[in-house]
């Protein structure tokens, strides 16, 4: 039986040491980013129902435990993260992707959810924006094959989850391409 990854998966692991494309590095990078969003909600849980857990876990990021308070050891968690929360504010507002996030702020302004929610939403948009701008064009079976996996919004499945997210902002910022089957973006 083969074993599941913690934060990266092998192939991840050799993207980030420089042994694949600089396009699958940057998507790596992005991926990780996203899973470190999810390992803090994952860390308030075990905080409220499996504090021993918690502990097994800090001892393994910070093995140093025992010379420092619980509160010393929490700070820059919680720093990390409040920049974290504060930097994907807006769809996740990466410096290489302005005019990306842009189409999907003003695509996102109608959309009616909770914070977290509409926030994954727009960092999923972006990240297939980002995949049609790296590949050329997107279809609907790359989306959800190639970007959903990372990026899926809670409650919604692929289906939804194209048809409320994607195509919307697909519409807005690309133009289909009969010839390749898929959007091509119109913002660069």
């Amino acid at each position: 039986m083969a074993e599941g990854r913690a934060l990266l998966t092998d192939r991840e692991r050799e993207a980030l040491a420089g042994d694949k494309s600089d396009n699958y590095r940057y998507k790596t990078r992005t991926y990780f980013r996203d899973r470190l969003e999810r390992l803090a909600a994952d860390i308030e849980h075990l905080e409220e129902h499996e504090p021993e857990l918690l502990e097994e876990l800090r001892d393994v990021v910070c093995p140093t435990t025992e010379t420092k308070t619980e509160e010393e050891l929490e700070a820059p968690i919680r720093e990390e993260l409040g920049e974290r929360r504060a930097h994907t504010d807006s769809a996740a507002a990466d410096a290489d992707a302005p005019e990306l996030v842009e189409v999907v702020e003003r695509v996102a302004d109608g959309w009616e959810d909770s914070e977290e929610r509409l926030e994954s939403r727009k960092r999923a948009a972006v990240a297939v924006l980002r995949y049609a701008r790296e590949h050329g064009t997107v279809s609907k079976s790359e989306a959800k094959e190639e970007v959903y996996p990372e990026h899926p919004v809670e409650g919604q499945a692929e289906r939804t989850w194209y048809r409320k997210n994607i195509r919307p902002v697909l519409n807005e910022a690309a133009e289909y391409d009969s010839s390749e089957r898929g959007y091509r973006l119109d913002v660069t």
